[in-house]
């Protein structure tokens, strides 16, 4: 089977799934509030929860950066001609996802938002499912051994 791209579909997407998890938690967080009993002053958690998101987001744009200088598209519905195993693809596989998933936690705990934590497991699963798992079969297939190499050197995650 001919794979011209990993997959189509809005729904098959990081912005649907990690809008839809924001979207969710604030939904939740509304119908049964939760909130962690902090001992940190709000300024410091929200310091903290902030950098924590900012790492995340330096991960999505690390990964759009190395996508851009190998002229490559980040979005799956598009055909990839290139491997980018290079800048942050050396370390993970997944940087766009994991940056998101930083993302997450990090306005968790910026805001309080125990909901948004607790999704973040549903998240991964639903991430690696609907976007990573065709996106590895696409890749495999269109870059074969050059990918299974890549795949036995680095992670898909961290």
């Amino acid at each position: 089977m001919d794979m011209k791209v990993a997959h189509t579909g809005f729904w098959k997407t990081s912005d649907a799934i990690f809008g839809g998890a924001l979207l969710a938690g604030l939904a939740l967080d509304y119908i049964l509030p939760l909130s962690v009993e902090n001992p940190a002053p709000a300024n410091i958690r929200v310091a903290l929860g902030g950098s924590v998101a900012l790492m995340g987001i330096l991960f999505v744009v690390l990964a759009k950066v190395q996508f851009s200088r190998a002229a490559q598209p980040s979005a799956p519905g598009k055909p990839t001609t290139e491997l980018v195993q290079n800048g942050i693809f050396n370390y993970t596989r997944n940087p766009l996802y994991l940056g998101l998933v930083i993302v997450l936690v990090g306005l968790s705990i910026a805001f309080n938002m125990p909901w948004w934590a607790l999704l973040t497991g549903p998240v991964i699963g639903l991430v690696h499912w609907a976007l990573i798992v065709p996106e590895e079969r696409y890749l495999a297939e269109r870059f074969g051994d050059e990918y299974f190499a890549y795949t036995s050197r680095v992670r898909r995650w961290i």
